[in-house]
């Protein structure tokens, strides 16, 4: 890989992370073996319910309740838990809260998850929430109760998802989308 492809340095025993401005990340090789190269990093949440939007930073996201959601990471070949606040709690936030008045309504939505460098992720909104699905999602603000680091501040994360298809690193905004509409 070559040196003008980073665009973060780690600096691992000194526990500081540092980012350039460039816009094009290192390539990833993926288990499959198709390489992703990550966007800039995240540093806003833009969550938009039926065209209302709200944007949530940092601050905004740890002042949340935290659930955690261990999933299993094939290339470092170890569980990993990330940590942040439930899909259900950012909706709620944002105008869409979860009740027996609002599940049918709820059940007619999809959401669209983008990240920064323009991977897209669509899901139903119920299966996005845990009382619909059992299904953990998170959008994730730790890893091993450390920052994400390279992959931005927020990531789309679940505890069922087989494959990492649906995780979105560098996570900049959800959509929330009335079908038929």
């Amino acid at each position: 890989m070559k040196a003008t492809k980073w665009i973060a340095i780690v600096v691992i025993a000194a526990g500081i992370t540092l980012v350039s401005g460039a816009q094009d990340a290192a390539a990833k090789p993926h288990p499959d073996g198709h390489v992703h190269k990550l966007g800039p990093a995240s540093t806003t949440l833009t969550v938009t319910v039926d065209g209302k939007a709200k944007q949530f930073t940092m601050v905004d996201l740890q002042a949340m309740p935290q659930e955690d959601v261990t999933v299993f990471d094939k290339r470092a070949k170890r569980d990993m838990v990330w940590s942040g606040p439930s899909l259900a709690t950012i909706f709620a936030a944002s105008g869409m809260p979860f009740s027996a008045e609002t599940e049918r309504e709820i059940l007619r939505k999809y959401v669209v998850a983008t990240g920064t460098d323009g991977y897209m992720v669509v899901s139903s909104a119920g299966e996005l929430i845990e009382a619909f699905s059992g299904i953990s999602n998170i959008i994730a603000i730790k890893r091993d109760g450390q920052p994400l680091g390279p992959i931005g501040e927020f990531a789309l994360f679940n505890n069922q998802d087989k494959m990492p298809a649906r995780h979105v690193s560098n996570l900049v905004t959800l959509e929330v989308k009335t079908a038929g509409h």
